[in-house]
């Protein structure tokens, strides 16, 4: 009878150690490089292009804060566990959207927790003196608004390219404009004089357009007012010359 529970006590601590094994995965071995995956996953889910790869980011980042929370709740850090939990709702409520634009905001709500997290996972842990610490903290935050600066300059290069490629396409379609117009002008008169010439006319049809680098820096509205303005004026010039060739 002995013999038989020492077995049966065998089976359980092996089936107590299989289950720990199996279960260990969902555990962080580093809390704080699944907190940085999950902020750089959240960072490019923000950034995508699509549906598709905001939610596979969507999926990593869910993966690495599941790992996080379950640590923490073990580890009894409340305060980082509670914002650990609110980050995953926010994770797993974008899984559920078919929408990419509320896929994005979701991770974006995530992603303002991250910052508190981080402080709050680095209080729970630390043995250190306060002073240390606060010192630790004031290192991340600031390595923190270095990046966020980093990020913005980035930002605002990328706006200063887009406006420049805007501008020099806008110029680009000024001077096809211009060109066109400038074109059918110059047949213009050159038809009403040969007409005027074949009637024995001895007046001619003359008139001019402003420069095409000076038109350019116009709006194409304006320019497109300049042309028909100008085509009114030559027209009233032909019929009026033809009038007076007939007298």
């Amino acid at each position: 009878m002995k013999l038989f529970y020492l077995a049966c006590l065998c089976l359980i601590t092996t089936f107590q150690c299989v289950g720990q094994n199996e279960s260990f995965e969902n555990f962080s071995k580093d809390v704080n490089k699944d907190l940085a995956d999950v902020n750089q996953n959240l960072d490019t889910g923000i950034e995508s292009f699509d549906l598709e790869s905001c939610l596979y980011n969507a999926k990593l980042a869910q993966k690495s804060i599941t790992r996080v929370y379950n640590t923490l709740e073990n580890e009894n850090c409340r305060e980082a566990a509670d914002l650990v939990y609110e980050i995953k709702s926010e994770i797993e409520a974008a899984l559920r959207m078919d929408e990419h634009v509320h896929g994005k905001m979701y991770l974006g709500k995530a992603k303002k927790l991250m910052n508190d997290t981080f402080y709050e996972y680095e209080l729970c842990i630390s043995q250190g003196p306060g002073e240390q610490v606060l010192g630790e903290l004031e290192q991340r935050q600031a390595l923190l608004k270095q990046q966020q600066l980093e990020l913005e300059r980035e930002k605002m290069e990328i706006q200063k390219k887009l406006a420049q490629q805007q501008e020099k396409e806008s110029l680009l379609q000024k001077k096809q404009f211009i060109d066109a117009n400038l074109s059918a002008f110059e047949e213009t008169i050159k038809a009403y004089n040969k007409y005027l010439e074949a009637c024995n006319c001895k007046n001619k049809v003359e008139q001019t357009i402003e420069s095409p680098d000076k038109l350019t820096d116009k709006s194409l509205t304006d320019i497109k007012i300049h042309f028909l303005e100008k085509a009114k004026l030559v027209s009233n010039t032909y019929m009026a010359t033809l009038d007076a060739c007939a007298e």
